[in-house]
């Protein structure tokens, strides 16, 4: 199927060029954490979880997660952030699977319990932070 690592790198490489030209808050920076995200992502649901590589999928995986959520967490902490208005279609988009992940990845102690803490912490003054994903109310 190609050159994972390759690709991996290559992706990162992309990441880090679009956050150094362009800053964290910017829509095409978001969408290259969610490609890096969603690769790691869909490598880590390949690897049985009985296999010798399964913790550094898990690991990778949720090196990606972080970053997304960083960056999800930074637009909800701006003023035009606020209730999810200014958040791009990339941060829309990986909201749910952040969260998501972040509820199957926490106890896997990929984290020190500090670390899980402060970001349990922070996932609900985000959460708090953006609109409900659920109607409320029937149209």
């Amino acid at each position: 199927l190609g050159d994972v690592a390759g690709c991996d790198a290559l992706q990162r490489r992309v990441l880090e060029m679009r956050k150094s030209a362009l800053g964290n808050a910017h829509e095409d920076t978001h969408r290259s954490a969610m490609d890096v995200y969603a690769r790691r992502r869909m490598e880590a649901g390949n690897v049985a979880p009985d296999s010798s590589s399964y913790p550094l999928a898990l690991a990778a995986m949720g090196e990606a997660m972080l970053a997304c959520f960083e960056m999800l967490y930074e637009a909800a902490l701006r003023p035009d952030g606020e209730r999810g208005f200014a958040l791009s279609k990339s941060l829309q988009a990986m909201s749910e699977l952040v969260y998501m992940d972040m509820i199957y990845l926490l106890p896997c102690a990929l984290w020190s319990r500090e670390r899980t803490v402060e970001l349990l912490l922070k996932a609900a003054d985000t959460a708090d932070r953006l609109p409900r994903t659920w109607p409320t109310q029937n149209t």
